[in-house]
């Protein structure tokens, strides 16, 4: 699967190739800048994209851009300091029968509740 890295100067040429296909990825905060463009990469992969912010309007608008590259994406308006919250989106996107599950985040580096 070829993945483009949704740069646009000089590095616009740069392209690596990842496979995620059948795996989960969930990025917190993926619904905006650098980690929507970690959530874009992963989705031209193959991966299954969940993405999750505060504000229901940018992940609902995040999980179309997304599905627009056939990711199947899911979102989640949640606040990751909600230890609760967040362990249940993360359930629920990572029960179905798909293999793997890669967890991005640069919301929070030190979660409390792993």
């Amino acid at each position: 699967t070829h993945c483009e890295l949704f740069f646009t100067g000089p590095e616009a040429d740069m392209t690596t190739n990842f496979d995620f296909k059948d795996s989960n990825v969930f990025v917190f905060g993926g619904t905006s800048g650098i980690n929507l463009g970690i959530a874009r990469c992963f989705a031209a992969a193959g991966a299954s994209v969940a993405v999750a912010s505060r504000s229901r309007e940018k992940v609902d608008a995040a999980v179309e851009e997304l599905n627009s590259l056939g990711s199947g994406a899911t979102g989640y308006a949640l606040d990751v300091r909600d230890a609760e919250a967040v362990q249940k989106a993360l359930a629920e996107h990572g029960s179905s029968n798909l293999t793997g599950y890669c967890l991005l985040t640069n919301e929070n580096p030190r979660p409390q509740f792993f």
